[in-house]
């Protein structure tokens, strides 16, 4: 089993957004956009590069960590959309498309386009998210990570 506090996540902080519909949006278009890019980036290359992680990919299904996160921190909180939204896009008949864009980031796919390989660390499969929706632990961002 594997316990991962406040992991990493890359990716442009859109859960800090207060409208849920503006952060629905974005999170759609982002997975058309990534979607279609990995089919055209995957289409052109030899597909040794992009078979190989997605081989990767599915190896890591039967993996389910533990990510305790917590929504206040922009470093780890866009794993609880990124998850909630995955759902939303298989509720609404988009599963084909989150798929793919779920398999997939637009820097490592921007990056096999140039001819280099760069695995997107921070995607997986699936996971048990343990929210911290604590309000008594309204720390800044230096607190949080002890940065002084």
């Amino acid at each position: 089993e594997t316990y991962l506090f406040n992991p990493p996540f890359p990716i442009t902080p859109i859960e800090r957004l207060r409208s849920q519909r503006l952060k629905d949006s974005l999170r759609y278009a982002r997975s058309l956009i990534t979607a279609r890019l990995a089919t055209a980036v995957k289409r052109s290359e030899s597909l040794a590069r992009g078979d190989q992680y997605d081989a990767n990919f599915v190896k890591l299904s039967s993996w389910i960590p533990h990510l305790f996160v917590n929504p206040g921190d922009p470093l780890c909180a866009e794993y609880i959309g990124y998850f909630e939204h995955r759902e939303k896009m298989v509720a609404m008949g988009a599963a084909p498309i989150e798929r793919v864009a779920s398999q997939n980031s637009l820097v490592s796919l921007v990056s096999w386009a140039i001819g280099k390989l760069i695995e997107p660390t921070h995607l997986i499969p699936s996971a048990c998210l343990a929210i911290n929706r604590s309000s008594s632990d309204q720390r800044t961002f230096k607190q949080a990570h002890s940065i002084n």
